[in-house]
């Protein structure tokens, strides 16, 4: 068991300073000479367990106390990126590593990465609660891997996905998702004249890219005025690759 109570404080883009437009998506970002770096009181326990030849796993989970929060703020007749007050942040995050020899099936593992995360600050606009933009939701990456034994190959599989907050913009509420996530597959040999050579096959779940655009009237303290939906799908993925030193 682990446990560590520490305070940071944030690093800001040169972009939060200067006004700038994105013709994409027709939205124009105010600088902001006064916003400040984000700072958090930061809590957090760790429990790691050593299974043996089965494996290894952790759990972390963490509380944050945040002070002066980047976010997307109202400023003169628009708005910028800029700071709010407080707000909280919570979450769980796991970790695991699972071998499959101790059940007959010599070289195989599976990989598990995860978290779940929940933010908490008053939106500047409305006075509501809710996430802070773009803070990450969740997230999971699966990665099964089997080196055959006594030969040269190898073959796997991976499965990774997150969802994150939306934009809480002045008179807009954008949202991405891809959906249901990304995954590829891959053939592996490790001597091919001397170098590892890998065949990879991605987007086996045929993901989908969503983007989502609420539009308000005459601000988000109004009536929705329309919505925007975008799907972008770009089909499998073949990659071929040859590994080596020279």
């Amino acid at each position: 068991v682990n446990a560590r109570l520490e305070r940071s404080v944030g690093q800001l883009d040169f972009f939060d300073f200067v006004s700038s437009v994105d013709v994409n998506l027709g939205d124009d970002q105010a600088g902001n000479g006064d916003i400040v770096p984000e700072q958090s009181w930061r809590a957090e326990l760790g429990f790691e367990r050593d299974y043996g030849t089965w494996g290894a796993g952790n759990v972390l989970v963490f509380a944050e106390a945040l002070e002066d929060i980047v976010d997307q703020v109202p400023i003169g007749t628009g708005e910028g990126p800029g700071n709010l007050d407080t707000g909280s942040r919570v979450g769980i995050e796991l970790e695991g590593t699972f071998k499959f020899d101790r059940i007959g099936w010599g070289g195989a593992q599976l990989e598990v990465n995860g978290g779940y995360y929940k933010s908490e600050v008053d939106d500047p606009l409305t006075g509501e609660t809710r996430r802070i933009t773009r803070d990450l939701i969740r997230s999971v990456e699966l990665e099964l891997r089997h080196d055959i034994p006594d030969t040269n190959w190898a073959w796997g599989l991976h499965f990774e996905n997150e969802k994150n907050a939306g934009v809480y913009r002045l008179t807009n509420l954008r949202r991405f998702e891809n959906v249901p996530g990304f995954a590829w597959g891959f053939v592996e040999h490790k001597d091919v004249f001397g170098m590892t050579a890998s065949v990879f096959v991605a987007n086996l779940f045929d993901q989908d890219d969503q983007f989502t655009r609420a539009k308000y009237t005459p601000d988000r303290t109004g009536t929705i005025d329309s919505v925007e939906d975008h799907t972008r799908n770009f089909g499998p993925i073949l990659t071929l690759r040859l590994k080596g030193t020279f």
